[in-house]
């Protein structure tokens, strides 16, 4: 983690380093009050073309996705910025401030484990990933080529401020950066799995009053929380289950992850807030276990981060329903308190219903409407839990 850190400071400096250069091949046309101000400025105009590029670069990736997908609701400014937040867009213009440079993910000394994606996937659905991966690629060179062209016909001299220049290398160091992209555009499958479940069940020991969550067992989810981080860190939930007039009920919490913040102790901090808030409304622990599950969220199937699209899920809220058990060789009814919650990783495309298969959009329709509960939700997952309901 501090050699991580270290490369990101020292990359976050790289824009006022050209500027001091720039600044100082100039400094005999210019006084020497003006320099403090002509280093910000040209560090500010550094900035913004490294993020203009990058811009160039998500643009190209939404507008294959909306393609390859036949989804003109892909092309929105979340996916634009590839999840990125406006306020750390701005922020990463101001000098010195970290700016996300793509040679940092690979210098990173946190242990991916790389887990192929459907090695033997059909042609057509290699054909639609290589497409997605190549969009920003050909923006980026794309960009680099026209302005390339237009500076050799005009014969732009590089002694003048360079900001065509600047944005030539800034698109070409986008586009060979972008090693996933290349590796997806070449092999047409995606390398890793953005997103995690864990969770544990526990006995629950005398001294564990009134904890739903005890620090015993804080410490193990927190440990399984920071393993988990590297498959995603967008956005996360968790839930534990505990009673109410001696009802199970599920209590949790769902949060977007802050740039820069560690998602598994931003999380604990809103889930320990919500924990303490039902213990005081009168929420207590279940009598002989510990039961929780949490899941770390990356964007992959085009929906922007949000709580709505965020695991857990559930389509029907807790309710009273007749079950038929079976007990002492008989079949009864009972009505008992039915609540489901889920989480996944993987994809949900369809579900075969009246001999054919329905695609889960579809599907999600159709649930609405058998289920009377409307359904915002974008992605596959919510779909799950709809089909648990009803079965």
């Amino acid at each position: 983690m501090k050699k991580y850190l270290k490369l990101s400071r020292l990359y976050s400096v790289v824009p006022e380093v050209i500027a001091l250069i720039i600044v100082f091949n100039r400094v005999r046309t210019a006084e020497l009050i003006d320099i403090p101000c002509l280093l910000l400025l040209y560090s500010f105009i550094l900035r913004f073309i490294w993020q203009s590029a990058i811009f160039v670069h998500g643009l190209g990736h939404t507008i294959a996705i909306a393609a390859a997908d036949r989804n003109l609701s892909a092309i929105n400014l979340s996916n634009i910025l590839e999840q990125r937040s406006i306020r750390h867009i701005l922020r990463s213009l101001i000098p010195f401030y970290c700016i996300f440079i793509p040679i940092i993910a690979f210098s990173s000394p946190t242990p991916y484990s790389p887990i192929p994606l459907f090695p033997h996937l059909p042609l057509e659905r290699q054909n639609n990933i290589k497409l997605k991966a190549s969009g920003g690629i050909l923006f980026n060179l794309a960009i680099a080529l026209i302005l390339l062209t237009q500076s050799l016909c005009e014969a732009v001299s590089f002694r003048v401020f360079p900001i065509r220049y600047s944005l030539i290398i800034a698109n070409l160091s986008i586009a060979l950066f972008s090693l996933s992209d290349i590796e997806a555009k070449i092999t047409g499958t995606a390398i890793y799995l953005y997103c995690g479940n864990f969770g544990l069940i526990a006995f629950r020991k005398p001294d564990d009053e009134p904890d739903l969550l005890p620090p015993r067992l804080l410490s193990m989810v927190q440990q399984m929380g920071q393993e988990t981080e590297v498959r995603g860190e967008q956005a996360g939930g968790g839930l534990v289950i505990g009673r109410r007039d001696d009802l199970p009920v599920f209590i949790g919490k769902k949060i977007i992850n802050q740039k820069r913040s560690n998602l598994t102790k931003s999380l604990e901090t809103a889930f320990a807030l919500e924990r303490e808030q039902a213990i005081a409304l009168g929420v207590k622990p279940l009598k002989s276990i510990i039961a929780g599950v949490w899941h770390y969220r990356y964007a992959t199937s085009g929906t922007a981060s949000s709580k709505l699209e965020t695991h857990w899920h559930e389509w029907i809220g807790a309710r009273q329903e007749d079950v038929l058990l079976f007990a002492d060789t008989e079949w009864t009814y009972k009505t008992k308190n039915v609540h489901h919650r889920i989480t996944h990783n993987g994809d949900f495309e369809s579900w075969r219903i009246f001999e054919r298969d329905v695609d889960y959009k579809t599907l999600g329709l159709w649930l609405e409407r058998v289920l009377h509960t409307p359904n915002a939700t974008q992605g596959d997952s919510p779909k799950i839990a709809g089909m648990i309901d009803l079965l």
